[in-house]
């Protein structure tokens, strides 16, 4: 009995020499899928973040400190979501990014309403005060 040499074709093994036909339906890898080895938006070729994602993660931060420090604490919760998925989910991070914004911003507006009108009554109450004494 003899072993056939793995150079030759073989009707039933299907290999031999690179490029050579076996006969059997297999001729080879075929070309790559389409987009192969393109880079994901947002990321550099090698894998790294990209200017995207450190543009996403530096607006997250951002968001995430004047969130806590001026805002309410959902804010900056929302914010530090957005940072931490910037790496792996830069849609969602996106997302969470914009609402951390915009809780933010109503938070500030109704901070500077609220201390508004805690000052105008302070105001008109130390003036009606002033007032009763003459």
């Amino acid at each position: 009995m003899t072993t056939p040499d793995p150079g030759q074709n073989s009707q039933n093994q299907g290999w031999g020499a690179p490029g050579q036909d076996s006969g059997s339906q297999n001729q080879g890898y075929g070309s790559p899928a389409p987009n192969y080895g393109s880079p994901t938006p947002g990321f550099s070729p090698v894998g790294g973040p990209g200017p995207e994602t450190e543009a996403l993660k530096k607006k997250a931060l951002i968001w995430t400190i004047v969130g806590f420090i001026c805002g309410w604490i959902i804010g900056g919760v929302l914010g530090l979501i957005g940072y931490l998925k910037a790496d792996t989910e830069p849609e969602t991070a996106r997302k969470f990014t914009k609402a951390a914004m915009i809780v933010t911003i109503i938070a500030i507006v109704l901070n500077i309403v609220l201390w508004g009108g805690v000052i105008v009554i302070n105001v008109l109450a130390v003036g009606m005060a002033g007032a009763a004494a003459f």
